[in-house]
């Protein structure tokens, strides 16, 4: 995914330091006081004051400048950052992160997005508060934005809706603190190929991916215990998909549509399929039924290819399993070891 830096921000920041470490060299610093100095984005001099030693240095100067703006980007200050230090002088640096023109954000949460930018910047922190969620169809329909930069921090929840129908969206970044997605966030979202699902992901919700056309490959984490149903239906390029063996249950139409997959590696623990999980999977050649699959649902394999080979490994039909589950014929082998 592409990314932006502002470097004349950082250039002149590195250079005021310097400049000042080095008026400040000739100073009595060296007594048991500290001199702790703040800069401002702009290389200027906000404060210079000196603390007794060993105590806590707690700014009382004026404040740096909120917000720059440049090319619909926003650069909002976020806080302080220790740049430099001797025996005794200490450099803070005014910091700042990327904020896309045009975002609401109330309390810690964005609630929607107004401008028409094709990267999203999306900071940690918003005027001193964390960043935590994402709100309900916060840039739902969206058709303007590609790519979607979320910088890591405190971010924990992106509710249902948040990115559907943006049909520009080709790749976004979900940091790894985040452990709530909801459902339908990524619905017909047809341009997204790219994303990486944080390893603290717990459950996929209902649809979460639903139509998502140009997805190719999916990792779901290891502590995925829960998919949604229909949570990948509509993928028609998901080629290669892997499965945890936290998932015990597959969902209805889990799978559905999914017309590239050729195979998908179901854990030893899963002891339940519903209905139509691999329905429309055109494109399917095999699959193995674990020996602990108790449950199969109604049209499981609808309008699956006949020449599609189900490797079953229990010996014959266990008694939980539909009569209807295998409704395009396709050709099963009970008992299978391999």
């Amino acid at each position: 995914m592409p990314s932006r830096k502002n470097k004349r921000i950082g250039t002149v920041l590195f250079s005021a330091a310097l400049l000042l470490l080095a008026s400040c060299s000739g100073t009595d610093s060296f007594g048991p006081k500290t001199t702790i100095a703040y800069l401002n984005n702009d290389g200027s001099l906000l404060k210079s004051y000196s603390v007794p030693y060993g105590e806590t240095a707690d700014y009382r100067g004026p404040e740096p400048i909120a917000a720059i703006q440049e090319e619909g980007v926003l650069y909002q200050f976020c806080g302080w950052e220790e740049t430099e230090r001797t025996n005794s002088q200490v450099f803070f640096v005014a910091q700042y992160e990327m904020c896309s023109v045009g975002l609401e954000i109330k309390e810690g949460t964005i609630v929607s997005y107004s401008g028409a930018a094709t990267d999203i910047y999306i900071p940690s922190r918003w005027e001193k508060e964390s960043i935590t969620a994402i709100a309900v169809a916060a840039f739902s329909k969206n058709e303007t934005m590609k790519y979607v930069h979320i910088k890591e921090g405190t971010l924990t929840t992106i509710g249902s809706y948040s990115f559907s129908d943006c049909s520009s969206l080709v790749a976004i970044n979900i940091p790894p603190t985040v452990n709530y997605i909801g459902t339908y966030v990524f619905n017909n979202c047809v341009s997204l190929s790219s994303i990486i699902l944080p390893e603290k992901l717990a459950t996929i919700g209902k649809y979460t991916f639903l139509c998502c056309r140009s997805l190719v490959t999916m990792d779901i984490p290891s502590k995925v215990v829960s998919i949604g149903e229909g949570a990948f239906d509509g993928c028609v390029s998901l080629s290669q998909i892997s499965i945890p063996d936290g998932i015990t249950s597959l969902p209805a139409f889990a799978f559905a549509n999914c017309t590239s997959l050729k195979t998908i590696p179901l854990s030893e623990q899963l002891k339940v399929i519903e209905e139509g999980c691999f329905a429309y999977c055109t494109g399917l050649t095999s699959i193995i039924i674990p020996l602990g699959v108790e449950t199969m649902g109604s049209l499981i394999f609808y309008d699956c290819k006949k020449s599609t080979t189900i490797y079953c490994r229990a010996t014959s039909k266990p008694e939980g399993w539909a009569t209807d589950w295998n409704p395009s014929s396709c050709s099963v082998v009970w008992g299978y070891k391999g």
